[in-house]
């Protein structure tokens, strides 16, 4: 085998023939794995299928791992046997794993080509900057930032949200006009104690609200079965919903929960040094102790939950369409699991807001997902196909992949195309979309229209990945946890999390 790690650090020699001839390969074999689930493969698997007819003689060897953890444990236990696959999709703490097993490769040499690269500045930078934060070019023997190389492309990105249940605001606000979705996690608690008074007070508990006919609202049982001209008039059902398990917020995400609080609330979460070896944590801060206090008090107030306050171990989308929270922050690739489900649960409408922000000039909200690398597997001729397969995923078929998935387009180009501009633009009601396609769009122009306006000064982030940072990321998930569920004050359970990251801790 090559030497992996000359290969890591200076440009990869291209074998542009074996591009160009690719047509006529002779049964290659590109093995390609991912962490996707069963909705995201049924749109994936069709589009390999596409890259193979269109290249006779490729086959893409395809394998969904079930999980991100599972692909890069997969792909950890792969090194010693250099069975890792051709191309993968990974979060850049994962990459950072990779990069230091000497199994990745550079892209700059692919992406410089001038008869197959592609532009860098057509990609969006809030999703590039993750694949240039890992590895850098030496100058005279010394780390020169300035000089990145790439070391993956963006392939499916998404962004936290906040999905509503629309139909309840809209009960409440004709309640009490005060009555809005929250910007601020100050309007947050406020507004949350509103609405759990509301719904006590007019006896919602435990009931289905209705529309009266004049113009207002009352309530009703649910009947034993399922009634279409009941669900007609149905705007939420708390049939399942008590005083005691009511929490209007949750956050599906307790890692990204944790993350998120820490920027807003001014603290830093973490730093690298001149190599993903040096990741250090930096989150033990009065700055992140008063986050957590905050949202201690909006839990203790019972406004503020996660999974697990529903139990649930995963999401919240379950207690969602039950009505025992009517805010949930979701990944906006993970939107359409709100909807409710025809048949089973009493239809109401959902909708999307931006997450609830600390102040006004720190509006920090999440935008992940994960970027495609190509590894040192094979021949030249396979990892220039690899290489190929690639650039069809991110910038030939990204626009139908995010259409399609609920993903966003990573490059200015799948955004402004007819066929994604098309979709936004669409009428839902003149091009009959499903619910799910309805919530896609409403989150593609919430995403496009607030949180990529400068004027609405929100700031989409990542924290650079290292070796380790996986393992930060896990531990930091079960902070709010313990604050909310073992009685620990912020001060113990950040502590607790120093502890068992003692080795980034910066000495």
């Amino acid at each position: 085998m090559q030497n992996k790690k000359s290969l890591l650090f200076a440009s990869s020699a291209l074998i542009l023939s074996a591009l160009a001839g690719c047509g006529q390969t002779t049964n290659t074999r590109i093995y390609f794995w991912t962490g996707f689930g069963g909705a995201v493969n049924a749109v994936l698997e069709p589009m390999i299928a596409e890259y193979e007819a269109a290249n006779p003689g490729v086959d893409i060897f395809y394998e969904a791992k079930g999980g991100y953890d599972n692909l890069k444990q997969a792909i950890d236990l792969s090194v010693s046997n250099e069975k890792y696959p051709h191309v993968a999709n990974g979060y850049p703490d994962h990459f950072a794993s990779y990069i230091n097993a000497n199994i990745m490769l550079p892209l700059d040499s692919y992406i410089e080509s001038t008869t197959n690269g592609v532009d860098l500045d057509d990609f969006f930078s809030d999703y590039l900057k993750e694949n240039q934060e890992l590895v850098y070019k030496k100058v005279d023997g010394v780390v020169d930032k300035t000089q990145p190389y790439t070391v993956g492309l963006p392939f499916n990105k998404s962004t936290e949200v906040m999905v509503i249940n629309k139909s309840f605001f809209e009960v409440m606000t004709h309640l009490d006009p005060t009555v809005k979705v929250p910007e601020t996690w100050d309007e947050l608690g406020t507004i949350g104690a509103k609405i759990k008074q509301l719904a006590e007070t007019n006896g919602f508990f435990g009931k289905v609200v209705v529309r009266d006919g004049n113009g207002g609202y009352t309530t009703a049982n649910r009947p034993s079965a399922f009634d279409q001209n009941f669900a007609d008039t149905v705007m939420f059902d708390f049939t399942l919903v008590t005083k005691e398990n009511f929490r209007p917020f949750n956050w599906d995400s307790e890692d990204n929960f944790f993350i998120t609080l820490v920027r807003q609330f001014g603290g830093t979460y973490t730093s690298v040094g001149d190599n993903i070896r040096q990741g250090r944590i930096h989150f033990n801060s009065p700055e992140v102790i008063a986050g957590l206090n905050k949202i201690k008090g909006l839990y203790d107030a019972g406004i503020v939950g996660i999974p697990q306050s529903y139990g649930e171990s995963l999401f919240g989308s379950v207690p969602f369409r039950q009505g025992k929270l009517v805010m949930t922050i979701s990944s906006t690739a993970g939107v359409k699991e709100n909807i409710p489900n025809n048949f089973v649960d009493y239809p109401f409408e959902v909708g999307v807001s931006p997450i609830p922000y600390e102040t006004a000039n720190r509006k920090y909200v999440i935008s992940q997902g994960t970027n495609l690398a190509l590894f040192d597997r094979g021949s030249d001729q396979e990892k220039a196909i690899g290489w190929d397969f690639i650039k069809f995923l991110t910038v030939e078929k990204n626009d139908h992949f995010g259409l399609n998935t609920g993903y966003f387009p990573v490059t200015k180009s799948a955004q402004d195309g007819e066929l994604y501009s098309d979709f936004l633009a669409g009428d839902p009601e003149e091009l009959n979309y499903t619910p799910g396609q309805k919530i896609v769009q409403d989150t593609a122009i919430m995403n496009t229209g607030i949180y990529m306006d400068p004027e609405a000064e929100w700031t989409k982030f990542t924290d650079p990945g290292f070796v380790g940072s996986s393992e930060v990321r896990t531990e930091v998930g079960l902070i709010l946890g313990k604050i909310f569920y073992e009685g620990k004050t912020a001060e113990q359970a950040l502590n607790e999390a120093y502890n068992a990251l003692s080795k980034y801790v910066p000495k």
